[in-house]
């Protein structure tokens, strides 16, 4: 983040109202899923698991733990009778949910949350390039001021036209970037950022 606070502080208008914050965004958007997916199951499988909290709480991360603890709620379902409706959620509906990824029964969800913490860990093991960089500044004419000189065409940076850049200072480690304004936080699709141009056409198309 440094690197890219000192280059975009170069522009500001005023030095000493520079640039506030810097969000690096790397291209570890399956990183991103995996931890989200098994948060999602770890919320999941809370239902099935005593209710506990502090030093008696279930440590997640012990997997032997967590499995005798599934294994106990599995053998006093097997006692358990169920009624009609249930009996039908059970063999109809349940199924279909659970291609889609909901109601998940506990074996499953257990084996998902493991295999998922072997993924992470490779994943976390590797190197990401960066995606897009998110500049704050503390002042809007700083903004404006670096907006305008690091204006440039889609096609300048497409085939990063160095010579047509207004000064050398604007090159980032021999590229040209493409700087906009950006949108509203609460507007950012933070996990499709890899996504190029034509994927998101594409995906719009399909979901049209």
């Amino acid at each position: 983040p440094e690197v890219w606070r000192t280059y975009f502080s170069k522009f500001a208008e005023d030095k000493k109202k520079g640039v506030t914050s810097i969000s690096v965004i790397l291209n570890n958007h399956q990183l991103l899923r995996k931890l989200t997916y098994r948060r999602l199951w770890r919320q999941q499988l809370l239902r099935f698991l005593p209710k506990a909290k502090g030093d008696n709480a279930i440590d997640l991360n012990d997997e032997n733990i967590v499995r005798y603890h599934v294994s106990m709620y599995l053998k006093e379902q097997e006692g358990s009778k169920n009624g009609f409706c249930c009996n039908l959620w059970s063999c109809i509906f349940m199924p279909l949910m659970n291609t889609f990824g909901y109601y998940l029964p506990p074996e499953k969800l257990v084996d998902n949350i493991f295999a998922a913490n072997e993924e992470i860990e490779q994943l976390l093991e590797q190197k990401y390039d960066v995606v897009k960089v998110f500049a704050t500044f503390e002042t809007e004419a700083s903004q404006r001021h670096v907006l305008e000189i690091l204006k440039t065409s889609a096609r300048m940076v497409r085939v990063n036209a160095t010579e047509k850049v207004s000064t050398e200072r604007a090159l980032f480690q021999g590229n040209v970037l493409h700087v906009v304004e950006a949108p509203e936080p609460d507007t950012v699709r933070w996990l499709d950022l890899h996504s190029s141009v034509s994927t998101r056409y594409i995906q719009r198309l399909v979901t049209f």
